[in-house]
C-alpha cells in the first residue's frame, strides 16, 4: 500500500511526463505485434473484479452520482479503483485517479476533465461510448495522464482544448462509432495546447475520413507536441497538422519513429506548418491487421448489496410480528412474554425439546408411568 501511494505522490508531482518520456519502450523497425497496446494489455487488468456503481454504491467523500448514474467528482485527491461506471465521469478537482475500472456513457463526455483541472490520472481502465453516442463525444476530454487505457466507440477517443501538460502513452484507440455526421480522430487537439507527449498508443480510425491524429489551431495555438513511437492507422491522411486557422501558430510539433498505415489519401497532410518529420516507416497497416482484439477480460462485475431490509421500518415490524406469533405458538398455552423491540437483536434461547413430541414446548415432559 505504501508503494501504491508513493506512486500516486510521485505521478502528480509533475515529473511523471519527463521521467515516463526517458522510459526506453519496445519499438521501432523490430517492434513486435506483441509490444504494442491492444486489447490484450490495455483496459481493465484480468482478474480484477468491478463493483457496478448504483445510487446505493458507497463512495468516497466528496463523489456524488446523479439521477443519470453519471460520477461528479468534487473532491482533490480522490481514488476510484475496481468499479464499473454506467454513465460520465465529470472531474472537477485536482489529483485525482481513476484506475482499473470500467466507464461507459453515452453522452457527450464519457471522462470531462473541467479546463485548469490538473493531475489526473486515468490508467488501465476501459473507456467506452454506446451505440446511442452523439456526434461530438468524446472518451476522454482534458489534461492528465492517460496510461494503458482500451478507448473505443465514439467519434474522438482523447480530445486536448485549452490543455496542457499532457501525457498519452501506451493506450488503445480503435473502433470509434458515433450517430449523425462525425468526423473521426483518434486524438485530436484542436488549440490552446502545449507540452504534449503521445507516445508508444496504437491509434486505429477504420473511416476513409479525418485522421489517427488530428492537431490544428482552430481554437489558439499549439506549441511543444511530442508524437513518437506510435501505430498511427487509418482515416483520411493518417497525421494532420493543420495551420489554416486564424487561433495562431503552430510550433514545436515533432513526429518521430512512428509506425504508420496509410490513409485513405495519403499518410500526412501538413498545412501552413512544418513540424519534424523523421524516422516514420509505412509498415503499420500490416502491424495493426495482427494485433489482438480479445483480451484480459475482467472478472464479472459485482452490483452493490442492497440494504438489509428492502422495506425499510415497515420490513423490520412484519419480521418482528412474525418471530412474536412464533413465540407464542411455541409456549403452548403459557403467557408470552411482551416482545420488546429494545431487546430485538439479543441472542434467540435454545428451548428443550420434549422427549415425546417432535416441536419444541415450554412444557416439562410427563413420565412415561404416570
Amino acid at each position: 500500500m505504501q508503494s501504491v501511494r508513493f506512486m500516486l505522490r510521485w505521478i502528480r508531482s509533475g515529473c511523471v511526463v519527463a521521467a515516463l518520456a526517458a522510459l526506453p519502450l519496445a519499438g521501432g523497425a523490430a517492434a513486435q505485434k506483441s509490444d504494442w497496446p491492444s486489447a490484450a494489455n490495455t483496459g481493465v487488468p484480468a482478474g480484477i473484479t468491478l463493483t457496478t456503481v448504483t445510487s446505493t454504491t458507497r463512495l468516497p467523500a466528496g463523489v456524488t452520482i446523479n439521477r443519470h448514474g453519471d460520477l461528479i467528482v468534487d473532491a482533490p485527491r480522490v481514488v476510484l479503483s475496481g468499479l464499473d461506471i454506467r454513465g460520465s465521469v465529470y472531474i472537477n478537482a485536482s489529483n485525482v485517479t481513476l484506475i482499473n475500472s470500467k466507464v461507459t456513457a453515452g453522452g457527450n463526455y464519457v471522462i470531462k476533465i473541467a479546463t485548469g483541472v490538473t493531475g489526473t490520472l486515468i490508467q488501465n481502465s476501459t473507456i467506452s461510448g454506446t451505440a446511442a453516442s452523439p456526434e461530438g463525444s468524446k472518451g476522454i476530454a482534458g489534461s492528465g495522464t492517460f496510461i494503458a487505457n482500451n478507448i473505443s466507440n465514439m467519434e474522438d477517443g482523447i480530445f486536448l482544448l485549452g490543455d496542457k501538460d499532457t501525457l498519452i502513452q501506451g493506450n488503445y484507440i480503435h473502433d470509434l462509432k458515433a450517430t449523425g455526421s462525425p468526423h473521426y480522430d483518434g486524438i485530436q487537439i484542436e488549440g490552446s495546447v502545449s507540452n504534449v507527449i503521445i507516445r508508444h498508443n496504437t491509434v486505429i480510425n477504420d473511416y476513409g475520413q479525418t485522421s489517427a491524429l488530428m492537431i490544428d489551431n482552430y481554437f489558439g495555438p499549439i506549441s511543444n507536441i511530442t508524437v513518437d513511437n506510435n501505430l498511427l492507422v487509418g482515416g483520411g491522411y493518417t497525421i494532420y497538422v493543420d495551420g489554416q486557422f486564424s487561433g495562431g501558430p503552430i510550433t514545436g510539433v515533432s513526429i518521430t519513429n512512428n509506425h504508420m498505415g496509410r490513409g485513405h489519401w495519403g499518410i500526412t497532410n501538413f498545412n501552413k506548418t512544418s513540424p519534424v518529420y523523421t524516422g516514420n516507416v509505412d509498415d503499420g497497416a500490416s502491424i495493426a491487421a495482427g494485433l489482438p482484439t480479445t483480451g484480459q477480460p475482467p472478472a464479472p462485475s459485482e452490483s452493490t448489496p442492497p440494504p438489509a431490509s428492502a422495506g425499510g421500518r415497515r420490513g423490520l415490524r412484519h419480521h418482528q410480528r412474525r418471530l412474536h406469533r412464533r413465540l407464542k405458538r411455541c409456549c403452548l398455552g403459557r403467557p408470552a412474554r411482551r416482545w420488546d423491540r429494545r431487546r430485538f437483536h439479543q441472542p434467540r434461547v435454545q428451548r428443550p425439546r420434549c422427549r415425546q413430541r417432535a416441536e419444541p414446548c415450554g412444557r416439562r415432559p410427563q413420565s412415561r408411568h404416570h
